[in-house]
C-alpha cells in the first residue's frame, strides 16, 4: 500500500527534476542575452522607471496669496446678507 509519504516523496522528486528544467532554461536565456547589447533588449527587458517623484526633490508647498477684502466690501457684504434675511423672514411671517 502506498502512503503519504511515500506520494509526497515522489512529487517532491518530480518538482525537484522540474526545477532543474527550468533553471537550466533561466540559463541559457541569459546567456544568450549577455551576447546582445542594451539596444538590441526589447523594451519589455529594460528597466522600468518608476512613478511619482524622485526623493531627491524636496516637497514645496504651493505659496498662493491669501484674498485680502477691504472693510467697505465686508461692509457692503454685510448689509446685502441682512436684506436677504429680513426678506426671509419676511416671507415666512406671512
Amino acid at each position: 500500500m502506498v502512503t503519504d509519504r511515500e506520494i509526497l516523496e515522489a512529487a517532491l522528486f518530480g518538482f525537484q527534476a522540474q526545477l532543474k528544467e527550468v533553471e537550466a532554461k533561466i540559463a541559457e536565456i541569459r546567456t544568450q542575452l549577455a551576447g546582445r547589447t542594451a539596444v538590441e533588449r526589447a523594451p519589455e527587458a529594460q528597466p522600468k522607471k518608476r512613478a511619482g517623484r524622485p526623493k531627491s526633490q524636496p516637497v514645496e508647498a504651493p505659496t498662493k496669496k491669501k484674498r485680502v477684502m477691504s472693510a467697505a466690501a465686508r461692509e457692503r457684504i454685510a448689509e446685502a446678507q441682512k436684506r436677504r434675511w429680513a426678506a426671509h423672514h419676511a416671507q415666512q411671517g406671512s
